[in-house]
């Protein structure tokens, strides 16, 4: 390798360490856990599937970077509503960082946002509650608590529905069918109960 190649590659090697959440060679994520209740009647919960998506930047010089999933991993809650999932460690790239991990929420009957980064929420660094409105029903609205708790709201009416279904994007780029075999078979029978196409 040339000297200024060499020089050049350290330079990158160090950025990716300095930036926020960065890992050089290590990809590392705390455990995540928390609990999905009924926003109108707080109550847990049961079979409700929670996917978590480990991601990671990688650098793409000179096209900057490009992200993609390293991890899919999937549980249904308890019976108290409650899911975990352990910490999770992996060697990555020498030029890759943490993009971080979002979580996708499902269980028929109930509004779904698809891919949503509440990683602070399941980990407890969260300092605040965070209220969201769903972008196809300003009438449903979810909320995130700092002690992990999900509140999510129950659906009324068919078109409700379908549009929970939509959001779960597990046809997406993101989501294959292989590494969810849980939230497939859900939304799958979802699909055929509502009659629902895409």
């Amino acid at each position: 390798m040339k000297p200024r190649s060499f020089i050049i590659t350290i330079c990158l090697l160090v950025f990716c360490s300095a930036t926020s959440e960065a890992s050089m060679l290590l990809y590392h994520k705390p455990e995540f856990k928390g609990q999905v209740v009924d926003i109108g009647t707080k109550a847990p919960i049961e079979g409700a599937v929670v996917v978590a998506i480990y991601k990671k930047n990688t650098l793409n010089p000179p096209a900057g970077s490009y992200t993609h999933v390293i991890e899919v991993k999937e549980t249904l809650t308890d019976k108290n509503g409650r899911f975990s999932f352990p910490s999770y460690t992996t060697f990555i790239h020498p030029l890759s960082y943490s993009a971080g991990c979002s979580f996708l929420i499902y269980k028929p009957g109930y509004g779904s946002q698809g891919q949503v980064g509440i990683t602070s929420f399941l980990s407890g660094a969260a300092e605040k509650n965070w209220e969201r409105v769903s972008n196809n029903n300003k009438n449903l609205v979810f909320r995130y608590l700092t002690d992990g708790t999900v509140e999510i709201p129950r659906l009324m009416t068919n078109e409700d529905m379908k549009d929970a279904w939509m959001n779960a994007h597990i046809w997406g780029a993101s989501l294959d069918k292989d590494e969810v075999p849980i939230l497939f078979k859900t939304v799958t029978n979802e699909n055929h109960k509502y009659m629902i196409r895409p």
